[in-house]
């Protein structure tokens, strides 16, 4: 399906984009907050890009003149960890896609500080600088 609303595939390959202030040049890892959701935005999840819809290039254009990283995974890693991941496709991003057991209502919780931190472990790489065009 081309709308983005069909299951994610086991294999599939997932982006996160890291703000640069969350990426630590020394491990060359994002730091756990990269995973974390915002305590008023993320209501329904964590947002991330399948990249069988969006390029790397892509899912790490943000805010003009900003720098990002893209933390790469695996779909069946993050599901094998018991994590959940849903497509959440929006009009302009047929890629979209959450984490929806990390949200606004569980942001403190210890569980969900565990999850942000499995999240980095089980980062296949990390790719970048990317820096948006703009400013």
């Amino acid at each position: 399906m081309a709308n983005g609303l069909d299951p994610i595939a086991d294999d599939e390959i997932l982006f996160r984009r890291v703000p640069e202030c969350w990426f630590d040049f020394e491990t060359q890892k994002p730091l756990d907050q990269a995973f974390g959701p915002h305590k008023k935005r993320d209501t329904t999840g964590v947002s991330l890009s399948r990249a069988k819809y969006k390029t790397i290039e892509e899912a790490a254009l943000g805010q003009p003149g900003k720098t990002y990283y893209i933390a790469v995974l695996r779909a069946s890693d993050v599901r094998q960890a018991g994590m959940t991941i849903d497509p959440r496709p929006t009009p302009d991003d047929p890629g979209h896609s959450e984490f929806s057991d990390l949200r606004a209502d569980n942001y403190r919780d210890d569980l969900t500080q565990e999850r942000q931190r499995r999240l980095v472990e089980l980062c296949l790489e990390i790719k970048g600088p990317f820096t948006t065009p703009g400013q």
